[in-house]
């Protein structure tokens, strides 16, 4: 979650400590873009994937940031009201349904594939288990902006 709150907030360097022992969890910098704290969060190599996205519909804004490569699970899945941290809602399954009818969630080797519900991986995280079938999700960091009145942030 420290992430998350990082990410959404590029200028703020946060450092995440055990003060037992010292050691840090996580220490993220001060970056000019959400697209470099992306980057130093979870690789440049993803980070370079993200392409800007936007729309407004009346009071409702969405800004922020869609891969065009798909990701092995969720977690760099990031959704925000204005900017502030939402978990598992009926907003991300459907973006995740919308996602999964494009090609977007599935580029693999550099190469495009036809979306089906499985995507054939061999990695090495699946190296207990070849052959093993997998779903593939999008990456986003998106902020939807809007009046307080508009939302309850604790459904």
């Amino acid at each position: 979650a420290v992430a998350a709150i990082a990410l959404i907030h590029p200028g703020v360097s946060f450092t995440l400590r055990n003060e037992g022992s010292g050691g840090k969890y996580l220490q993220t910098h001060k970056t000019s873009s959400l697209v470099s704290s992306f980057g130093s969060l979870f690789g440049t190599r993803k980070s370079m994937s993200l392409r800007e996205a936007s729309h407004q519909h009346k009071q409702f804004n969405i800004s922020g940031f869609i891969g065009r490569e798909g990701h092995r699970n969720k977690d760099l899945q990031f959704l925000y009201i204005n900017n502030r941290l939402i978990l598992r809602t009926k907003v991300h399954k459907f973006l995740n349904m919308l996602l999964s009818k494009s090609t977007v969630v599935n580029r693999r080797a550099g190469q495009w594939e036809p979306r089906t519900p499985t995507v054939k991986d061999n990695s090495a995280a699946d190296a207990s288990s070849p052959g093993k079938l997998r779903d593939y999700y999008g990456m986003f960091v998106l902020n939807i902006s809007c009046p307080l009145s508009e939302y309850d942030i604790s459904l």
